[in-house]
């Protein structure tokens, strides 16, 4: 069989599965809604389990033939009947918001386009609802963590959903909009880092999206790419610090802090260093200055106020770090974070690095303009909510 042929069954296979599938999503959401407005122990379970292994099925499949919003909807239609299992049995059961999303995924197929961007939308609008305003994806294996988050998540109205894989969080990702993605470092081949700088570079809806990550050590190595924006330590005080990082995160207006220009200085005695970081940080919104000598760096810090210090290590006439203690000396409050931007190697570089103060990264000579510009200003604002977090 050539591949024009079956390019042409696999086309036919996948028209005649959408063909199918409004009978068969008309029967899903009718058996679902004999169970809608009963105690739980009222409702037959064989009907969930019977749902659930059909919405898995139809998910496989259209993830198949690439029909990303069937796969979507599906996925969410799950996430919103799960929590049937977690009722007592006195509890109502409520699958309104399940029922809607099947309508929406019935007019989708009924009205099957190649361009499902509308969907998304209208799909996105109906998770966020009146009292759900933001949306939540979980990567985490550990089913008492897994218990944790669904109670904190419950009480402060998040609508969230929990994935156990990258892979699957990442899939996700490229279409669902979230407003804050939770990740554990093991997570599978994509694990946290890996995610977190994937979601980054794609072109899907979540390029923006705000970061956590747990485990048991800070990783400070980390590429700026993959850094989340906080760190939460798996230790005796993780379900208060989980908590009090979602509270953050409901509160924090993220819009303001991007609207801020970043007042960075520069010490560097190569003058080309500063045409090309001057060239890096012009499309974004950044007021860069620049001092070639640790005297003229010291007169435009009294005069700037920076919020942000790029350091070259060796200078012609001492080194960075001097420089840096000299201003210490003169500012007691000195609290500014700084980058070292260096070509050093070795023990050499890391003897100098460790007698920086605030030093919040490490970034190498030579570079490109275009990457130094997201480099800095991801390891600026990782800082920044750091720093805000504690």
């Amino acid at each position: 069989m050539t591949e024009e042929n079956i390019n042409q069954e696999i086309a036919k296979a996948k028209s005649d599965f959408i063909a199918k599938l409004p009978e068969l999503i008309g029967e899903l959401s009718k058996s679902l809604s004999q169970v809608h407005g009963l105690k739980k122990s009222e409702a037959k379970i064989e009907i969930l389990s019977n749902l659930v292994r059909e919405l898995h099925n139809i998910k496989s499949v259209a993830g198949s033939y690439g029909v990303d919003f069937i796969v979507s909807a599906c996925r969410n239609i799950l996430d919103h009947t799960s929590y049937i299992y977690d009722l007592s049995d006195d509890d109502y059961i409520d699958v309104g918001l399940t029922n809607k999303i099947f309508n929406l995924l019935t007019n989708f197929i009924q009205n099957y386009q190649e361009s499902d961007e509308g969907h998304f939308i209208e799909l996105d609008s109906l998770v966020r609802t009146k009292d759900q305003k933001k949306r939540v994806l979980v990567v985490e294996n550990d089913e008492k963590l897994i218990g944790h988050f669904k109670s904190i998540f419950d009480k402060k109205e998040i609508s969230f959903s929990i994935v156990s894989t990258g892979v699957e969080a990442f899939n996700r990702l490229l279409n669902e909009k979230f407003d804050l993605l939770i990740t554990d470092l093991h997570v599978g081949k994509l694990d946290g880092p890996s995610l977190i700088a994937a979601t980054r570079v794609s072109n899907g809806v979540n390029k923006e999206i705000s970061t956590i990550m747990l485990s048991v050590s800070y990783f400070d190595l980390l590429p700026s790419l993959s850094m989340p924006d906080y760190f939460i330590s798996k230790n005796e005080n993780i379900l208060k610090e989980i908590e009090n990082s979602i509270t953050k995160f409901l509160t924090e207006l993220p819009e303001n802090e991007s609207e801020k220009k970043i007042k960075i200085l520069s010490l560097d005695d190569d003058t080309n260093i500063h045409d090309l970081l001057k060239i890096s940080f012009s499309s974004h919104n950044i007021e860069y200055k620049a001092a070639s000598t640790g005297k003229e760096f010291i007169e435009k810090y009294r005069a700037v106020k920076p919020d942000l210090v790029l350091l070259d290590l060796i200078l012609e006439q001492e080194s960075g770090v001097e420089v840096i203690k000299k201003i210490k000396e003169m500012d007691s409050h000195f609290d500014v974070p700084v980058i070292v931007l260096t070509s050093l190697k070795g023990k050499l570089k890391s003897d100098l690095l460790s007698e920086v103060p605030f030093i919040i990264g490490a970034l190498s000579k030579p570079f490109t303009p275009k990457a130094m510009a997201k480099d800095v200003i991801g390891l600026f604002k990782q800082n920044k909510r750091s720093f805000n977090m504690g």
